[in-house]
């Protein structure tokens, strides 16, 4: 259902999208780390360079007992992490790191 709201909520290409472990990323670096569900902020491993760690809580829309309540759920936490993402990559020191990254 996530790359379902993806694909027609915002029109992403989900075609190679899918679940890496985090074994993958070893060894890189990250300036923050953003946990969205409480389980995962309180079992996310340390990474090194003491990167910002941000929490952004949202329930598990999988959770949903039943389809249509799953796929609402799927969209609103979709609308809600696009919301935080805007706000959040606007803050002028997270711009002046994302235009530095572009140089």
């Amino acid at each position: 259902m996530a790359a379902d709201v993806l694909r027609t909520r915002f029109q992403v290409d989900t075609d190679d999208l899918y679940p890496k472990h985090l074994n993958r990323f070893l060894g890189q670096a990250f300036d923050y780390v953003i946990t969205v569900c409480d389980r995962t902020a309180e079992a996310c491993p340390t990474f090194p360079g003491d990167p910002e760690r941000i929490h952004w809580s949202f329930e598990d829309p999988a959770a949903c007992e039943n389809e249509e309540a799953r796929r609402r759920a799927f969209e609103r936490v979709a609308n809600g992490l696009a919301a935080r993402m805007r706000i959040w990559m606007a803050l002028p020191a997270v711009h002046r790191r994302l235009d530095a990254a572009e140089e």
